[in-house]
């Protein structure tokens, strides 16, 4: 038979596991945190393709939405993408107002915000500056969009090489 102090070492042992366990589920998410300070986090990535120009790619993601979405810019080509992650759907959109539709790859870890685009650059997020809500609604083009995207899909735009986020699509 249990002795009376073995009862009251295992009530102690079980009260502080239970609370052990109901502390961490408390706890709340560094990233939730995160999500809460910043709905919307930007970063501003400048890479190089092997078969393109130098690009400027300015990306978004939205933990509250949990879409991403980047703007795209060669200079000569430019285009946005619509990631929506819950549904591994990637939406881009030429200048023109084209849309594809193509599958996406996994959604990013939500405590990771990076991600890899049709062209594979990982996009990093950690120098957050707010806004704009409108990057994550794709146009109406898009949601009957089936048709694949051809490779490579982009076309020299005959419109000034560059043009002001804040414009594009509007």
């Amino acid at each position: 038979m249990i002795s009376q102090s073995m009862k009251c070492f295992l009530t102690i042992v079980l009260l502080y596991v239970v609370q052990a366990a109901y502390a961490t589920k408390a706890t709340p998410d560094r990233c939730c945190i995160q999500a809460e300070q910043f709905q919307t986090s930007f970063g501003v990535l400048e890479t190089s393709y092997d078969q393109y120009e130098e690009g400027l790619l300015t990306c978004a993601f939205d933990f509250k939405s949990n879409q991403f979405g980047c703007d795209v810019d060669y200079g000569s080509y430019r285009y946005k993408t619509y990631l929506l992650v819950d549904k591994d759907v990637e939406y881009i959109v030429e200048e023109d107002s084209t849309c594809y539709e193509q599958w996406a790859d996994p959604a990013p870890l939500r405590c990771v915000p990076e991600f890899s685009t049709l062209y594979g650059t990982a996009m990093n997020f950690t120098d957050s500056v707010s806004d704009p809500d409108y990057w994550f609604v794709p146009p109406a083009s898009c949601s009957n969009a089936t048709q694949q995207v051809p490779k490579p899909f982009l076309k020299r735009l005959n419109v000034l090489k560059r043009l002001r986020a804040a414009t594009f699509f509007l």
